[in-house]
């Protein structure tokens, strides 16, 4: 038995394939050409299969500036970050950064995995619950662990979608 205030381990094990790996990156550059460089932009989000989360324009007395934000496959984050530098007239600078998030990873879905088990548990015993207010009490606390259940698993969901699509 685990020590008091531990929690046991579970009987299930959790397998993550690899490391689980947030990437971002940042390019400026400047061009002469704002249209012929956005069908660029376009071009490689179309090839590399992204999409474009955000789009800003600023326009300024000696210039315009873009801000995009486009979020690509994982795999296809370096072709793209390499062609959009190869591309450009003049390049000025990239930063690129990784978060490993495999232990947050881990720790959500082994959450999940016991949030579940306990509920499973609470609904067994609701099948022997025997008055009103005790289906009702048992029915309260699968409510608060099936709210907990689903935001742990929006919280999965986003760290996958992040890890996917950099």
């Amino acid at each position: 038995p685990p020590a008091p205030g531990q929690a046991e381990e579970s009987s299930a094990n959790i397998e993550v394939a690899g490391p689980k790996i947030i990437r971002e990156g940042g390019v400026t550059f400047e061009t002469p050409d704002l249209k012929q460089t956005r069908v660029l932009l376009d071009s490689l989000v179309q090839r590399y299969e992204a999409y474009l989360a955000n789009d800003d324009q600023y326009m300024f007395d000696d210039r315009i500036e873009q801000r995009l934000v486009i979020r690509v496959p994982a795999d296809n984050f370096d072709d793209l970050v390499h062609e959009l530098e190869g591309s450009v007239e003049r390049f000025d600078s990239r930063t690129i950064s990784a978060r490993d998030v495999t232990e947050e990873f881990l720790d959500v879905s082994l959450r999940i995995q016991k949030k579940k088990e306990t509920e499973q548990r609470y609904r067994d015993i609701l099948t022997k619950a025997k008055t009103v207010r005790d289906i009702l009490e048992v029915e309260r606390y699968i409510g608060r662990i099936r709210t907990e259940i689903e935001s742990l698993e929006g919280r999965l969901k986003y760290l996958e979608n992040r890890i996917s699509f950099s």
